[in-house]
């Protein structure tokens, strides 16, 4: 991987989640802004070991391969395709005592997916003060794609500073690559990224499990008149018994339903909000069942056809339409369209999501038809 030449030369991080990707980097620090942040809580030993592990490997010319054969179901070739700033971080977990590894699989990305499932995300713009140990999550200075956990560039480990000035110890660094420790580490310029930027800007932090910034994911709100509740990950949705919709958590692409794109603060909504129609008015109503991909929702209608909301970036809303700019997605439920382009599908019997973004399988939906 190539170097931009500068006063400071630094090689490439990792892609996130795709094995041909390879973002070679430079590095040109600078503090993109400050983040608020509280006082530390109380760092469980798991933290501390993290971080003392990370800090000892610091300056340490090992290879990747060192690392990656010490992870049970980690492959040499994430050596290869130049994603090991997650296989060092994965290998520092483990080595604290971290035994809940699932979901990890040896790119940035599903670091990001692996915060939302065990309530151990914090955004560096939440005021969470991060703990030595936490992993570090960085992402395209021009808004990630809406998609972060498909954007996720680089993690490493968090050893000291603060939310506004972190000092990371980061694997796949520098040429030759190599494990290297960086001072206020808030941003970075990034070569072959004209998608999402230049740079790339600090996002987040992911605590381990046991550790002292963790917790388990939100349960359903009690006292719904429910039918079933879907789940992504990172939102629900409730189908009532009078056929309606309500969803909550998580909003920022529109897979709420009820209209807003959650743009800013903790993006969502901590109380249910109502699925509106495909009009943008009233209330969806005459749902059969419910399925979910990791950033939308699609509801059978007792009609036989399926109106979706949310995420469309991969067209996974079915009206003929790829929501690439924006928001990257609708926040009112569209009519999925029949196989001719037109009209609307119908006869449906059946619906199924596939939820695996975060393990780089994407996402979509197959009906079976009557």
């Amino acid at each position: 991987m190539r170097v931009i030449a500068r006063s400071i030369f630094f090689a490439a991080l990792c892609a996130l989640m795709f094995p041909n990707a390879d973002f070679a980097s430079a590095m040109s620090r600078s503090n993109i802004g400050s983040f608020a942040h509280t006082s530390p809580s109380p760092h469980s030993s798991i933290n501390d070991a993290a971080g003392s592990i990370a800090l000892a490997e610091a300056n340490s010319p090992k290879p990747c391969s060192t690392y990656v054969s010490q992870i049970s179901g980690f492959s040499q070739s994430l050596c290869t395709s130049g994603n090991w700033c997650s296989v060092f971080a994965t290998w520092v977990w483990s080595k604290a005592g971290v035994t809940d590894l699932g979901g990890l699989n040896g790119y940035a990305g599903s670091y990001y997916t692996y915060g939302i499932n065990h309530g151990s995300l914090h955004l560096a713009s939440s005021g969470y003060s991060p703990q030595s140990g936490d992993a570090v999550l960085y992402v395209g200075s021009n808004g990630y794609n809406g998609v972060p956990s498909r954007d996720v560039y680089h993690v490493g480990i968090f050893v000291g500073g603060t939310a506004s000035s972190p000092t990371v110890v980061n694997g796949n660094w520098g040429t030759p690559s190599k494990v290297v420790k960086v001072v206020n580490e808030t941003s970075f310029a990034v070569a072959d990224n004209s998608n999402d930027g230049n740079r790339a800007i600090l996002y987040g932090y992911v605590s381990p499990p046991g550790g002292g910034g963790g917790g388990p994911p939100p349960p359903p709100p009690v006292n719904l008149t429910t039918k079933s509740i879907v789940s992504n990950g990172t939102s629900y949705c409730a189908l009532l018994t009078s056929g309606r919709v309500d969803c909550w958590g998580y909003g920022r692409h529109g897979q709420l339903g009820n209209g807003q794109f959650y743009t800013s603060g903790n993006h969502g909504s901590a109380k249910p909000v109502a699925v509106v129609s495909t009009s943008g008015s009233g209330t969806l109503s005459g749902v059969a069942s419910l399925t979910s991909t990791f950033y939308g929702y699609c509801a059978l209608l007792t009609s036989g056809r399926v109106d979706c909301w949310g995420s469309g970036f991969y067209g996974e809303l079915g009206n003929g339409k790829f929501y690439t700019p924006g928001n990257y997605g609708s926040a009112i439920p569209v009519a999925v369209v029949s196989t001719s382009g037109s009209g609307t599908l119908s006869g449906v019997a059946s619906l199924t999501g596939n939820n695996n973004h975060g393990n780089g399988n994407g996402d979509g939906y197959c009906a079976l038809l009557t």
